[in-house]
């Protein structure tokens, strides 16, 4: 399965340092994503394109969490626990 991809509204130099992003979708293929930051583009709204890795799907939450553990223990971050949709 590909790597879904968040599209997010694009940064402007005084948010950079932080501030905040518009998750406007999550998608399957790359080409969807693209297919929804071009409509945006069309529509005047800046719009680039994000990829996301996920470790899982897990059964339940210990499992995830113990993965979790794993990543730290081998030097990853241990990332942000959230549900799983495919």
């Amino acid at each position: 399965m590909p790597a879904p991809v968040a599209v997010v509204k694009a940064p402007v130099a005084s948010e950079t340092q932080g501030g905040y992003a518009v998750q406007v979708g999550v998608f399957g293929t790359a080409a969807q994503a693209e297919a929804l930051r071009s409509r945006l583009s069309a529509a005047g709204i800046p719009a680039q394109l994000e990829t996301r890795v996920v470790v899982g799907p897990f059964n339940d939450r210990r499992d995830a969490v113990a993965a979790q553990n794993r990543l730290q223990d081998k030097g990853f971050s241990a990332g942000e626990l959230i549900p799983f949709r495919r």
